[in-house]
């Protein structure tokens, strides 16, 4: 790590979306700039380093099995909305969103897991 600051404690848990979750079903805040940069979806299993300085470091552990889609970008309400050919429905992080500079009617390539509400977005088509 870039500081001296020792592991307080380590916690695994899964991403839902937003969030990580342990097992216990404590909710940690995962940064939307790595859940996005990392294309997380509903189901990876993420580690925890929580350092005595309270730092959070995030690292993905495992992936659970992506189903890959084109996607349309919908109106956005709360978060962005895709909609894929079958016209399911998935959000969207803010940070992607901003990253991909997504509008109303672009195409894009995304991911998600099975029953997943979630989508990362792999790129703009």
């Amino acid at each position: 790590f870039q500081n001296e600051a020792k592991i307080l404690k380590t916690v695994f848990g899964q991403f839902d979306g937003q969030n990580m979750v342990d097992e216990q079903g404590k909710i940690y805040p995962v940064p939307g700039n790595y859940a996005s940069k990392s294309r997380l979806i509903e189901g990876d299993s993420l580690k925890l380093m929580i350092l005595e300085d309270g730092t959070y470091f995030f690292k993905r552990v495992d992936l659970v099995q992506r189903i890959k889609f084109i996607g349309r970008v919908l109106d956005r309400d709360e978060h962005l909305v895709i909609k894929d050919k079958e016209g399911r429905q998935y959000r969207v992080l803010e940070e992607t969103i901003r990253y991909f500079a997504l509008q109303e009617g672009m195409e894009v390539a995304a991911e998600t897991s099975e029953g997943g509400r979630w989508a990362a977005i792999v790129n703009v088509i």
